[in-house]
């Protein structure tokens, strides 16, 4: 098993490079103030905590269907769009674990102890809010 895929990503095949997931912007930092564009804030994992010790543990999570996209949170304030295609083009990988679900995964931690990964958190996250889309129809 590659470092990529937990024992659940197992039973879904790779998602086509044309499909596009949603992210959630729970936060009014993941959007520019015109919510036009996605902020690369939108695009950390979040460290584990002894509270949430599973927090982003497979990767960052998107949906695959707008509805699917932040059920869990309280409060959605965006909707933002990604081409797994692009998602790849940058090094990383969209692994489905869900019939609705999938993480980007090969992101690391924004870990404050080490400054590489600091760097290489901080350039994945631009990158992938460069091509990041806000689909004007999906946004509350």
């Amino acid at each position: 098993m590659s470092a990529n895929t937990s024992p659940d990503t197992n039973d879904y095949p790779p998602l086509p490079s044309s499909t596009t997931v949603y992210r959630a912007a729970s936060n009014t930092k993941h959007l520019t103030e015109d919510r036009r564009k996605a902020t690369p804030e939108a695009f950390y994992r979040r460290l584990p905590t002894p509270e949430n010790p599973q927090r982003d543990r497979k990767g960052l999570s998107v949906g695959l269907t707008p509805e699917a996209t932040g059920i869990c949170l309280t409060r959605v304030r965006g909707i933002i769009a990604l081409v797994v295609g692009e998602v790849r083009n940058l090094g990383l990988d969209v692994l489905q674990d869900k019939p609705t679900h999938a993480n980007i995964t090969g992101l690391p931690y924004r870990d404050p102890t080490d400054l590489d990964l600091i760097a290489k958190a901080d350039k994945y996250a631009e990158d992938l809010a460069e091509i990041a889309k806000i689909p004007p129809e999906l946004q509350p």
